[in-house]
């Protein structure tokens, strides 16, 4: 059973499956997170690639994603070559539930860094993972980087299951 816990904590960022999370880089302008869901695909979400101060998406160019980042290190980094936005996004949308629903992007990095840190797998969350953290068998989580911990990954196991419309990530056997 996984454990249940009600704060959150700190983990080791260049530990899998933590190392497959990482920071999105906006042009200096602050950071989403990101997490690698292939070697080379980082999934985040989409608002994060608007640039609402300027109306304009963030051109790749811009972006830099960094893995496994905790305290001025990393294990792998990479510039984004090109992203694509869910259909359905649109960055003037607020707060609907299909916008919400949609706020996801594919990001795709120049070099295969997920070889090095590791990735996890994708799913929609079901009924049958429900179940399973019902029965104690699994747990829904978050992890990330957070503006008042922004340079370590904090973990938090505080999510209910089946909330809102949802992707599952799973460790994945690659």
């Amino acid at each position: 059973p996984v454990p249940s816990l009600d704060a959150r904590q700190q983990v080791n960022a260049h530990e899998y499956p933590w190392s497959a999370i990482g920071r999105l880089n906006l042009a200096g302008q602050g950071f989403c997170n990101g997490v690698l869901i292939d070697a080379q695909t980082v999934l985040t979400q989409a608002r994060c690639l608007y640039n609402a101060r300027d109306g304009r998406w963030w051109r790749p160019m811009e972006l830099h994603f960094i893995a496994a980042y905790q305290k001025d290190n990393f294990l792998a980094d990479s510039p984004v070559g090109s992203f694509s936005v869910a259909p359905g996004f649109n960055p003037a949308g607020g707060t609907s539930l299909a916008n919400l629903a949609n706020n996801w992007a594919a990001v795709t990095l120049t070099r295969p860094i997920g070889q090095q840190t590791g990735w996890l797998g994708l799913e929609w969350d079901s009924d049958r993972l429900q179940a399973a953290a019902e029965r104690g068998e699994t747990a829904y989580l978050r992890a990330g980087y957070r503006r008042d911990w922004a340079h370590a990954i904090s973990l938090y196991f505080g999510c209910a299951p089946g909330a809102s419309p949802a992707f599952v990530l799973r460790m994945a056997e690659s």
